[in-house]
């Protein structure tokens, strides 16, 4: 394919590469130097030029991924993340899951992010057992029950917080510590950032020996989230703390109720209710 040079002329080259990948085409893209069209490049140059110029063009994979590197600064997370699903959504429509596998390794490599978070996003790697494995004891949140192991949105947001501003992760450091981080499953590695602010993802992942939180971990760098605040951080914070204290508090009032009247009762409805303060407070500072 090659489309007008111009805003009209681009769009509807991507529109297209999803119309013919839907075909099971396998498509070529072709930019002219010069910001000529077609018609112009041939009157200028002429069509033996022009034909050798369409045998020798990217795929559109290629393509797509040259104009990202150009459009986003790749350096930062939250714009890698935006140029890899721009390539992705394309990929995403090729026919052939054997050609899609392949083309999506190569997006991997070629834009340095790990293969693994770029198969689970296209749903290419194979389905989990049903029998949750047994989960290696690595710290705080290692007592997470199966039904927990998914990173909370909180989680996912504070995690490109801090890989995006080393200003964000030096301003977290005080906040991220506390009882309430046993609840939290990617505790360790959100104390890894903070600890090593300005570092890249995986060596937040050191150590760590949980395959499944290895992978969601990745997978959420490539999330698009864009640009995030230290207010924004903070809010993500405090709803993870949030989370732990309605935890706390369901499991206190079951304790009120199994226990008689008498003293530890009187500790347990006073601890409740400081709970449900500490809730309000917590809520409003959300507000």
């Amino acid at each position: 394919m090659n489309y007008d040079p111009d805003a009209a002329g681009q769009n509807a080259m991507r529109r297209s590469i999803d119309l013919l990948l839907a075909k099971g085409l396998r498509i070529r893209i072709l930019k002219l130097n010069g910001g000529l069209d077609p018609d112009d490049f041939v009157r200028k140059e002429g069509a033996e030029v022009y034909s050798r110029l369409l045998a020798d063009a990217p795929y559109f994979w290629r393509y797509l991924m040259a104009e990202a590197a150009r459009q986003y600064d790749l350096d930062e997370p939250a714009m890698k993340a935006n140029a890899v699903n721009d390539v992705l959504q394309h990929v995403a429509r090729i026919q052939d899951r054997i050609e899609q596998l392949e083309v999506a390794r190569a997006v991997a490599e070629g834009f340095k992010v790990p293969e693994s978070a770029v198969l689970e996003r296209l749903k290419l790697t194979p389905r989990l057992p049903e029998v949750r494995p047994a989960i290696r004891n690595t710290g705080v949140a290692s007592n997470l029950a199966g039904s927990e192991r998914k990173l909370k949105p909180a989680e996912k947001q504070l995690i490109q917080a801090l890989l995006q501003d080393v200003e964000i992760a030096r301003g977290m450091k005080p906040l991220l510590d506390g009882e309430f981080l046993s609840e939290v499953w990617s505790a360790s590695v959100l104390q890894r950032l903070v600890k090593e602010p300005g570092g890249h993802i995986e060596m937040a992942l050191e150590g760590v020996q949980d395959e499944e939180l290895l992978k969601q971990v990745r997978a959420a760098v490539l999330e698009p989230f864009g640009r995030i605040s230290l207010d924004e951080a903070r809010s993500a914070l405090q709803r993870l703390k949030n989370d732990s204290l309605v935890k706390q508090r369901v499991e206190i009032f079951e304790q009120i109720k199994q226990r008689g009247p008498g003293p530890e009762r009187v500790d347990l409805t006073k601890k409740f209710q400081e709970i449900v303060q500490e809730i309000s407070r917590v809520e409003a500072f959300k507000a």
